[in-house]
C-alpha cells in the first residue's frame, strides 16, 4: 500500500505543471492501486492527467501495471 505521503504527492504532482512522461514514470504498482481505489474522489483535471500519464508509458510499463489498471474492468 502506497503511503498517504505518497498519494498526497502524486496527486500535488497531477494537479501542478506536470509532463505525462515524467509522472508515468513515477507510477509504481502500489501508488497505481492507490489512486485507482480513490478515482471517483479525484479532481476531473486529476483523473484527465492519471489516465494520460498512463497512456504514456511504455509498452512494458503498461504490461507491468497491467493488474492495477484492470481493476473495476
Amino acid at each position: 500500500m502506497a503511503s498517504l505521503n505518497a498519494i498526497s504527492t502524486a496527486v500535488s504532482r497531477l494537479a501542478g505543471d506536470w509532463s505525462a512522461p515524467d509522472f508515468g514514470r513515477a507510477l509504481t504498482p502500489a501508488l497505481l492501486s492507490e489512486l485507482t481505489s480513490r478515482f471517483d474522489g479525484l479532481d476531473p483535471l486529476v483523473r484527465v492527467r492519471l489516465l494520460l500519464a498512463v497512456m504514456h508509458l511504455p509498452p512494458a510499463a503498461r504490461e507491468g501495471l497491467r493488474a492495477e489498471l484492470e481493476v473495476g474492468v
